[in-house]
């Protein structure tokens, strides 16, 4: 059965598309059957790093406290365990006083590096030494923030937890 120009016009035709960001137009006659592939070639990458482990805190005390009269005492040493679908970028940490705006505002900021493993799943390592000049905080005991952030080469970017940590000095009075 031979259908009418009208009938040939109604009759439904279905592609299938997923995303892309071109297409090709044209028209199809009557009766002729066309196929029309469209593929995602969109292979951005939306998904951030993971942080899968994250450690802040002295070589020799109490993870979260630093200590002046340790050996290497004002030494923090950040541990990350980071991952990425494609690969981990960069990660960097930041110190600062424990709000940020202490007398003399202290920040710093570091970059982690890879130690060991690969960009897509990797420790990542960074030593912060506190200078000996730091300022002194109007209260007796010391706290400061420890934070970050890791990016993937996507631009991607998933932030480290804020870690507390107390600059402590165990020695006796002079």
């Amino acid at each position: 059965m031979e259908l009418s120009k009208s009938e040939q016009a109604m009759r439904p035709v279905a592609l299938e598309i997923s995303m892309h960001s071109e297409f090709d137009t044209g028209t199809i006659s009557g009766g002729e059957v066309k196929t029309c592939t469209v593929t995602n070639d969109d292979s951005t990458d939306n998904i951030p790093p993971s942080v899968l482990d994250y450690q802040a805190g002295g070589p020799f005390s109490n993870p979260l406290q630093v200590d002046k009269a340790a050996p290497g005492g004002t030494r923090l040493e950040i541990t990350a365990h980071l991952s990425d679908n494609v690969a981990v970028e960069g990660a960097g940490i930041f110190v600062q006083d424990d709000c940020g705006c202490g007398q003399g505002g202290f920040f710093k900021s570091i970059q982690l590096s890879l130690a060991s493993g690969t960009p897509q799943d990797g420790i990542w390592k960074g030593t912060f030494t506190f200078p000996d000049n730091i300022p002194k905080q109007p209260t007796e005991r010391q706290f400061y923030q420890v934070g970050g952030s890791v990016r993937d080469t996507a631009g991607n970017v998933e932030g480290l937890p804020l870690t507390g940590v107390e600059l402590i000095d165990s020695r006796p009075p002079p």
